[in-house]
């Protein structure tokens, strides 16, 4: 059944108007729902299928194409596939009485960089309460060819080190893992750097965040498009000799990265000032 849309129900709009969030406590979406009327198997609803069922109702609400539907039972992968935009379940987590249940986006079977659709519940009694989109509209991502240079298992660390620009007597990096991931690129925060503690904290961002001059991105690259990449998880000795982690995407046809981000955030306190992992190195 469809998702019934009520003065109980607060929606919450994007920039453009869109839908990006339901709320609605007060008219929780049920097994009862879920099951129209199948008394039989209302008992017997886990979590996850109880959120299956919510997306299949609610999508229309969201202006989503129902063919994002097709891998909903199923996971993302780690190999490219011919399947096209989908919604893929990734998680489920419970915490206080809560819980959510996750679905990346993905396409051709491999995640979309952070998108994808939140499911919030109630478990006592289990009850959708709310749901949350990141999912990127009108996808449009063309698949890498078979020749393609920069995909997992043709990136070694001295090819690494080339598209990082790193030369002279600079390290060669040590990677620790791969993924692919479909990618929007932003030219605006091709380097990631940690937000300063805001005005009035009382703390100075006195702490050098490590940076890496990388090459200019190819000519072809466009800001806004979205490509396939190459996550690359990697380690690199500063002068200090200090070992620091980084997350790099590298586009898979052209090489260029098209973010890099230092695996580390900035903690303040009244007593210190530093740096702490946000991934932890795979060892």
């Amino acid at each position: 059944m469809t998702f019934r849309m009520s003065d109980s129900v607060c929606v919450h709009r994007d920039e453009n108007g869109r839908v990006c969030q339901l709320q609605h406590l007060q008219q929780p979406y049920t097994a009862r729902d879920a099951m129209a009327g199948d008394a039989a198997a209302l008992g017997m609803m886990s979590r996850r299928a109880l959120a299956e069922s919510y997306v299949r109702d609610v999508l229309p609400e969201y202006g989503y194409d129902p063919a994002m539907l097709a891998g909903l039972q199923v996971e993302p992968e780690r190999a490219m596939t011919n399947d096209g935009d989908q919604l893929r379940f990734v998680e489920e987590k419970s915490l206080m009485g809560n819980s959510a249940v996750s679905f990346i986006q993905t396409c051709y079977g491999i995640p979309v960089w952070e998108a994808g659709f939140s499911v919030r519940m109630a478990d006592q009694p289990m009850q959708v309460i709310g749901s949350h989109s990141r999912v990127h509209r009108n996808l449009d991502v063309e698949k890498p060819s078979a020749q393609a240079a920069y995909v997992p298992e043709r990136i070694d660390n001295a090819t690494l080190a080339s598209l990082l620009g790193l030369g002279g007597s600079m390290q060669v990096p040590v990677i620790s893992g791969m993924q692919l991931y479909v990618y929007q690129y932003d030219q605006t925060r091709r380097i990631h750097v940690p937000k300063a503690p805001g005005p009035g904290t009382g703390h100075d961002f006195d702490v050098a965040v490590p940076t890496l001059p990388l090459p200019p991105v190819s000519e072809s690259i466009v800001h806004g498009k979205h490509y396939v990449v190459t996550e690359v998880l990697f380690s690199l000795t500063n002068q200090r000799s200090e070992s620091v982690n980084w997350s790099a995407l590298v586009e898979a046809e052209t090489g260029s990265v098209l973010y890099l981000r230092p695996l580390i955030g900035c903690a303040t306190g009244s007593q210190a000032t530093g740096c702490v992992y946000l991934v932890d190195p795979i060892t």
